[in-house]
């Protein structure tokens, strides 16, 4: 099992088979909330994360629940229609297991591999075999009842070894002597090796890179994790991470309105002096600097008197109230533009995911050109600016 998948390295519980077995799936789906009721107490406590709450985890499910978050970081799949459901027998397909009969799954622990310096999980495997739906139930008892069991020598074996090494530390007379394995070795008539895991962790990339890089890494494997943990697919994963993903175009149609037609032709909708703002951007291709935007004042005031020509809100601004929003974005001591930028981006963020919307939205470093970096071709503009 060395190349189950992440999904499967957590606290859970998964069903799996090596071919569709209706009565099986069936009983499943029946007593749904009665498996997630039983295996609420299998809490099991990990050193990095504490106690974690056990998780059933039923394939066909998986999609169903996650389709929107997939969706939402892959903006490229067909909005209106279903992401096809994961089989059953998915898991043992991926694992090359053709011939595994109904079964439950349950993640125990990570163990070392000495002599291929690698980590692999450790699995409970417990057969599940049903004739009839109606013994469903009872089949589901005996299950949990041998968990049950198993949890419990496992928690007395885990006792056991607790009291072992706090004797070993008290007849050492210290922690120091505790962890030498030679000298405790000679004090107790007991093999320490198996007990005490030598500290031989090898020197990663993480080691070469300053604090800021170590924190941007960290982040970046936490989210990933976080995506595997919620059971979105490594093909998902690997589109996100791998610098291959699809930009839209951008399309500003004659009545101003905002559209991406290789993402499902959504729809960016912002209000007027918000659109106007982007608008301005999007034709300087070079970036704005904001303490310059006193000089594109007459400029986005043109802008804005168009977009509005095009939008049916109800509101009618005086000239002197235009001048005077227009005054205050483009005064490098107000925060307006600041608020317009930030519900630009929430625009874009609100239908897709960051690592494409901020080709979209406007960036740039303090004191620099702020700009839209979507490449100039595939910017359409069809209306009259």
């Amino acid at each position: 099992m060395k190349n189950a998948p992440d999904i499967m390295r957590q606290n859970c519980l998964v069903y799996m088979e090596g071919g569709h077995n209706k009565v099986a799936n069936q009983v499943i789906l029946d007593n749904m909330e009665y498996i997630k009721e039983k295996i609420r107490p299998m809490e099991k406590e990990f050193d990095w994360e504490g106690p974690l709450p056990m998780k059933f985890i039923y394939l066909p499910n998986v999609t169903t629940e996650y389709e929107d978050n997939i969706k939402y970081y892959v903006p490229t799949l067909n909005r209106y229609e279903n992401i096809p459901q994961l089989p059953t027998n998915a898991l043992a397909t991926f694992l090359n297991i053709s011939k595994i009969p109904p079964c439950f799954f349950r993640y125990e622990c990570e163990n070392y591999d000495e002599d291929g310096g690698e980590t692999y999980p450790v699995f409970s495997v417990i057969c599940f075999i049903c004739d009839d739906v109606a013994d469903g139930k009872a089949m589901l008892d005996d299950l949990f009842a041998k968990y049950a069991v198993f949890d419990k020598e496992q928690k007395e074996e885990d006792e056991r070894q607790k009291a072992l090494e706090e004797q070993m530390a008290f007849a050492c007379n210290s922690l120091e002597d505790a962890n030498d394995v030679t000298k405790a070795s000679a004090i107790i008539d007991f093999d320490l090796e198996e007990l005490i895991e030598k500290d031989n962790t090898p020197i990663t990339a993480d080691d070469t890179f300053d604090e800021e890089t170590k924190k941007l890494i960290k982040e970046v494997k936490d989210k990933i994790n976080k995506l595997r943990l919620n059971g979105v697919s490594e093909w998902i994963i690997q589109q996100l991470a791998l610098p291959q993903d699809k930009l839209s175009r951008l399309v500003i149609t004659k009545d101003f309105r905002i559209f991406l037609p290789d993402y499902n032709n959504m729809e960016i909708k912002m209000e007027p002096i918000v659109k106007s703002v982007f608008l301005l951007f999007l034709e300087n291709e070079e970036g704005i600097p904001f303490k310059c935007l006193s000089d594109y004042r007459e400029r986005l005031t043109t802008i804005y008197n168009k977009v509005k020509e095009y939008t049916n809100d109800g509101t009618r601004l005086s000239a002197d109230r235009v001048w005077q929003t227009i005054y205050n974005l483009t005064n490098p001591l107000s925060n307006s533009i600041n608020e317009k930028c930030t519900r630009i981006k929430e625009a874009f963020l609100s239908q897709f995911d960051e690592h494409l919307a901020n080709y979209y939205y406007i960036t740039g470093k303090r004191g620099e050109a702020k700009k839209i970096t979507l490449p100039r071709k595939l910017i359409e503009i069809q209306c009259e600016l």
